[in-house]
C-alpha cells in the first residue's frame, strides 16, 4: 500500500521544489525598487526591449502604479498568490490595488527599447 503513495508524493515534492526554485530565481534577478526619502515614486530608465523584473514590498490595500509610454501588454505585477489584474487609468499608467502585504514583482518590457518607467505606491 505504501508504494502507491510513494510516486505521487515524490512528484508533489518535485513540483514544489521546481516552484521554489523558480521563485528564488526571480528574486535573485529582480532589481529592488527604492523610493527616495520622502517620495512615493521611483523611476528607472534604460533599454526595456528585454524583460526586466523589479521587486518591492507593498502593504495590503495600497494602490500601486507603473507609468510608462507604449507598454500596453508589457507590464505584469504579481504577489505570492499570483498575477494581479489592474487597469489602465490613462494611456501611460497601469494601476493595481494590492490584496496582501508582502513582496511584489513587476515585470516590464517594451518593444520600443529605451525609455523611462516610474513606479508609485500610495
Amino acid at each position: 500500500m505504501k508504494r502507491r503513495f510513494t510516486a505521487p508524493l515524490f512528484g508533489a515534492i518535485a513540483m514544489l521544489s521546481v516552484a521554489a526554485t523558480t521563485q528564488t530565481a526571480t528574486a535573485a534577478t529582480a532589481t529592488k525598487i527604492i523610493f527616495p526619502k520622502g517620495s512615493y515614486c521611483a523611476s528607472y530608465s534604460g533599454d526595456f526591449s528585454k524583460t526586466k523584473t523589479y521587486s518591492l514590498y507593498l502593504l495590503k490595500n495600497q494602490d500601486f502604479e507603473v507609468k510608462a509610454a507604449n507598454m500596453e501588454d508589457g507590464i505584469h505585477i504579481r504577489d505570492a498568490r499570483g498575477v494581479l489584474r489592474g487597469e489602465w487609468i490613462d494611456d501611460n499608467t497601469y494601476r493595481i490595488h494590492t490584496r496582501m502585504k508582502g513582496l511584489h514583482y513587476v515585470t516590464v518590457r517594451s518593444p520600443y527599447g529605451d525609455q523611462q518607467v516610474e513606479f508609485c505606491a500610495y
